[in-house]
């Protein structure tokens, strides 16, 4: 049924049949890739519309997805010019990169042949000729926030620098609002026990 539920949401968002578009929005809640990957397996072909030469390729990609539609091998499909995350993520260098999750693990097509016939083997039994690979896991946003940190020495000296006058800004406030309450506190109890 969750099957049948994902085909029909890809039909809806999609304008090519048996392929679905994974962006960093819903990559994780549609394939689960690093948490358990309970919606089945997932074939992931990772290119580039700004490279003209991979356009056939998708045409082929979105054919096979159509020719296993009954199957429990769900095709998805990231541009990298659209989201980089997930090229980041995944570790994705060169285009086309093909990713087989399944079994908890990530499985990296190396052949060079990117015909229907050779990819659905690799779906199908191929995958078992490879390193299972561990899935990253998602990239949240603090963690990018500490990558451009890391990369870039000026922005992480302002970075540390605005850290430190908040936390600075904040005990000040704290220890100013204290002294405050203290003397009305002290006053109103004298004043208390003189009447």
């Amino acid at each position: 049924m969750l099957y049948q539920l994902l085909i029909l949401t890809h039909h809806e968002c999609n304008a090519q049949p048996g392929l679905i578009r994974l962006e960093s929005k819903n990559f994780e809640g549609l394939t689960q890739a690093s948490t358990g990957q309970t919606t089945g397996t997932w074939f992931v072909l990772f290119t580039s519309s700004v490279e003209s030469s991979l356009q056939a390729l998708s045409e082929t990609w979105a054919q096979l997805g159509d020719v296993q539609q009954g199957a429990p091998i769900l095709h998805g499909l990231v541009d990298i010019a659209e989201d980089q995350h997930l090229a980041e993520r995944f570790s994705i260098t060169n285009v086309p990169t093909f990713l087989l999750f399944r079994d908890r693990k990530m499985y990296r097509y190396s052949g060079a042949d990117t015909g229907a016939d050779a990819l659905r083997h690799f779906s199908r039994e191929g995958y078992k000729d490879s390193d299972p690979l561990p899935v990253p896991p998602v990239v949240s946003p603090i963690d990018v926030a500490l990558r451009a940190l890391k990369g870039n020495s000026k922005l992480a000296v302002a970075g540390a620098a605005l850290a430190f006058a908040a936390v600075a800004i904040t005990l000040l406030l704290r220890q100013g609002a204290s002294t405050k309450a203290k003397p009305d506190n002290i006053g109103k109890t004298e004043d208390a026990k003189t009447q």
